[in-house]
């Protein structure tokens, strides 16, 4: 006869119900499943001692506190299957950030300190449970918002992704709606498919967020750009840095963009509030030089020299003139910081060591006598 297992085992078994309800109490045929189960399997329970043990698998609006839901004894489906994912997501990244995973072995490969990378990552997303860390921090991590819905955080006429994937989609301009090449609505990038684009973005976002929260008057600027790219910017800076994946090149043959700016700023009990503005129509010509931040993706190499600019032969002369472009790969940058905390402050110095010297090829004419046209090869006939 096989032997059963103990009270603590019960509710491991793979069979073993799970029952949600949305009111604080179960229904009469929820708790009926629950007690019938663990009486099953516990022959010698005394009559009416099932019914604590129930309660143990099981999850109602009486719970809906723990989930961070707005002060109410009710717990929406949707409400529980978001938390639920955030909590998986939460165990994939983790698995994602062992050793021989592609990341710490990108991290490794750069002679950088990959552990103080990846404990910076995890403890900025998913602080230990102590007594100084919020309940709900402590369960769905310090950054929520960015894998809850749009919806959430203030665009409340999107059907869109979760943030995260929404900043994913449009560092891939060649992904962009107008190629009509995704539906951003529906776009989800798994982490087992490209861990190294995924988790490469979110190191350098975390850096960023953990100088914000340490500084009460700092905010951050995010800047949505379908078809160019992620914008970062501090409020006191000119412009943004482009984040953008290895290999992707902007859209350049678009005169105009939309840009929609999300606002970051440190709130109550150091949290971060992520606040969205309105979009706007944004011109490349009006910031002058645009510089860009490749990140790393296991499907493709990194971006070469001579595909640095793209542009259609009916692209304005004028505007490949004026809208200067530069390029810093993220493993430059990195290696250049060496640790997440000096990540902000040594992008400069990572830029200027990519100054080309006086030998350096142009691949782009800078002059309009330049470009090989038939008026100029006349010319010079």
């Amino acid at each position: 006869m096989p032997k059963r297992p103990s009270p603590e085992e019960v509710w491991k078994l793979p069979n073993a119900p799970f029952v949600h309800a949305f009111e604080p109490q179960l229904s009469f045929a929820q708790l009926q499943l629950l007690c019938a189960f663990w009486s099953v399997h516990q022959i010698q329970t005394p009559p009416g001692a099932a019914y604590p043990q129930a309660l143990a698998n099981s999850v109602t609006g009486h719970d809906a506190k723990e989930f961070a839901s707005p002060v109410t004894d009710k717990l929406p489906a949707d409400e529980l299957m978001q938390r639920l994912f955030q909590a998986l997501y939460r165990r994939l990244l983790i698995k994602q950030c062992s050793v021989s995973k592609p990341y710490p072995e990108w991290l490794r490969e750069r002679d950088v300190p990959w552990r103080i990378w990846i404990d910076a990552l995890i403890c900025e997303l998913y602080p230990n449970d102590d007594s100084s860390t919020p309940p709900a921090t402590a369960l769905w991590g310090r950054h929520p918002y960015l894998f809850e819905p749009a919806s959430n955080n203030g665009l409340l006429d999107e059907l869109g992704p979760c943030v995260l994937w929404r900043w994913l989609l449009v560092m891939q301009p060649s992904l962009a709606p107008a190629e009509n090449r995704v539906n951003e609505h529906d776009y989800y990038l798994p982490l087992g498919n490209d861990p190294l684009f995924v988790l490469s973005f979110l190191s350098i976002l975390t850096s960023l967020l953990q100088r914000l929260r340490h500084h009460s008057s700092a905010v951050l600027h995010i800047d949505e750009v379908p078809g160019f790219g992620l914008g970062l910017s501090w409020a006191q800076s000119k412009n943004p840095v482009y984040l953008i994946r290895s290999r992707e090149v902007p859209n350049r043959t678009q005169q105009t963009f939309t840009r929609t700016r999300w606002t970051l700023q440190p709130g109550q009990h150091s949290q971060l509030a992520l606040q969205p503005s309105k979009t706007s129509q944004w011109h490349p010509a009006a910031s002058g030089k645009i510089e860009f931040v490749q990140l790393p993706t296991l499907h493709m190499d990194r971006l070469r020299a001579s595909q640095l600019i793209r542009t259609s032969d009916s692209a304005p002369i004028d505007k490949i003139r004026h809208v200067r472009s530069s390029f810093l790969s993220a493993e430059e940058w990195i290696a250049r910081s060496q640790v997440p905390d000096k990540l902000a402050n040594s992008y400069a110095y990572a830029r200027a060591a990519l100054r080309p010297n006086r030998e350096f090829d142009r691949r782009v004419p800078l002059r309009r006598i330049d470009l090989d046209t038939p008026k100029n090869r006349n010319d010079h006939q």
